[in-house]
């Protein structure tokens, strides 16, 4: 079989895995509680948090991410950790967990500032070039936030 061939090949089944995956799968957010806790601390890698889930990522039922929001600074400013599964992550689902946490922001009267402590230049450069936040540095990591 020619090369050629081979990569056509190829390039069906990719799509054909894509268009299953695409199908069978139904990305989504929303409002949690304590009852996520478990999973998503399960997800979260190396870094400590004294958030509690807010908001998940689901695929189908299966909880795939979320957004954990430490209430000792809540309602003035809401501080948040993003967690997504290794397997989910780099496909687009941080911008879904972005804009409900910013629509949760903006909804709460008394909030703020919407902030958090970056420990991933990659995620720093994202949120400051896609969503709006400024940075600063705090302890030798970026720091983001936006104010209302």
């Amino acid at each position: 079989m020619s090369k050629e061939i081979r990569e056509q090949i190829n390039k069906v089944k990719n799509w054909k895995q894509f268009l299953n995956e695409s199908v069978n799968s139904t990305i989504y957010v929303k409002n949690i509680g304590n009852e996520y806790r478990d999973e998503l601390f399960d997800m979260v890698d190396g870094f400590n948090t004294n958030g509690k889930p807010k908001i998940g990522l689901f695929n189908g039922e299966k909880l795939i991410g979320g957004v954990l929001l430490e209430e000792d600074y809540l309602p003035f400013e809401y501080r948040f950790d993003i967690v997504i599964h290794k397997k989910f992550r780099d496909k687009g689902y941080l911008k879904l967990l972005i804009n409900k946490l910013k629509e949760n922001f903006n909804n709460d009267k008394e909030a703020d500032q919407l902030s958090a402590t970056v420990v991933n230049k990659k995620l720093t450069k994202i949120l400051v070039n896609k969503f709006g936040f400024d940075k600063g540095e705090f302890e030798g990591d970026d720091f983001v936030w936006i104010n209302k």
